[in-house]
């Protein structure tokens, strides 16, 4: 297992296993796998389903365990784990008519102290083997990309859950006025970027991007697409639409709120694969829904108070500006 290599955002580091491509780890948090699980229930809401489309696959739970082969060297391997139980629902239930059931399970997912995970978490007693902590396993959506680049839009005005302490709250207030949140619902929280003249990636960080002001915000957007000969318009024009089908999918629904989520946004950075792709009739660009740590179900359906559609909307209004700046 590797640290993995195309991470520009988030708090715990994922991990990556050459062996499977396709896959990362990512550290599980309580919250978050109660959404994974909730997401994929028998009796997951119609008006849920539709936001799958935009999630990166969900292959289960799964735990590290590392084994010394010397004195110097360990090897390490993720293994999946079984659930005791399965997520909420009923199998035979129909999704329709047990709305009232699923936001119930769910909420208590999200504060179960084990998740209703095996006891023992598989916990080795076999000599020489050290188990860790457990993961969620996700599709790699950079998989597909030769030359990734990807950028972690922060989406929403406000960034914590009905669990936060007020001092966590204030925290988060200030950081969001300080910052491009609160005016418009989007803050970039890092990207990498290919340049097709040099061959060369480049990344910046979150907190560069934590101070970035109205002018700054609509700047580092179009760094994040130019690669250094052109400004790809291309993978503009293909994510437009995606942004925008995922903001209808978002106000359609009245269950969820999406407190500290973020949107992804990953493309082909190389010129020569681009053109692959595109000969191939295959997509050179993708947008995901991530981070869902502070996701909850919704008190009540008016209680719409996440600032995600306000934000996409800012993100597809500046992206749209890119474009007409570039046919100007």
């Amino acid at each position: 297992m590797d640290v993995y290599p195309y991470q520009v955002g988030g708090h715990g580091l994922l991990q990556w296993d050459v062996r499977e491509p396709n896959r990362l780890f990512k550290p599980v948090i309580q919250k978050e796998l109660a959404f994974y699980l909730s997401l994929h229930s028998s009796i997951t809401p119609d008006q849920i389903i539709p936001l799958r489309q935009f999630l990166p696959k969900f292959y289960g739970v799964f735990q590290k365990s590392i084994r010394a082969l010397s004195e110097s060297t360990v090897a390490s391997t993720m293994t999946q784990i079984e659930l005791t139980q399965e997520a909420p629902g009923n199998a035979n239930g129909d999704p329709s008519e047990n709305v009232a059931e699923w936001v119930e399970q769910y909420s208590k997912m999200r504060y179960s102290s084990s998740l209703s995970l095996h006891p023992t978490l598989k916990s080795n007693s076999e000599e020489g083997v050290e188990s860790s902590p457990l993961f969620i396993g996700l599709f790699d959506v950079n998989a597909s990309w030769s030359c990734p680049c990807a950028l972690d839009v922060k989406v929403g005005t406000r960034h914590y859950d009905d669990d936060a302490t007020e001092q966590k709250r204030a925290r988060h207030i200030s950081k969001a006025s300080a910052s491009t949140t609160a005016q418009f619902g989007i803050r970039l929280c890092g990207m990498q970027t290919f340049n097709a003249e040099l061959g060369t990636t480049d990344r910046i960080g979150k907190l560069a991007q934590r101070k970035l002001d109205t002018e700054g915000l609509p700047v580092h957007l179009r760094h994040f697409f130019w690669n250094g000969i052109e400004l790809r318009t291309d993978v503009i024009r293909e994510i437009l639409p995606m942004l925008k089908e995922l903001r209808n999918v978002l106000e359609a629904q009245t269950l969820l709120s999406f407190y500290s989520s973020s949107v992804l946004i990953a493309y082909e950075g190389s010129i020569e694969r681009t053109k692959v792709l595109k000969e191939n009739g295959q997509r050179i660009a993708s947008i995901w829904m991530i981070d869902f740590a502070h996701t909850q179900p919704r008190r009540h359906a008016e209680d719409n108070d996440d600032g995600v559609a306000f934000g996409l909307l800012t993100l597809i209004s500046l992206l749209e500006g890119l474009l007409q700046a570039s046919e100007d």
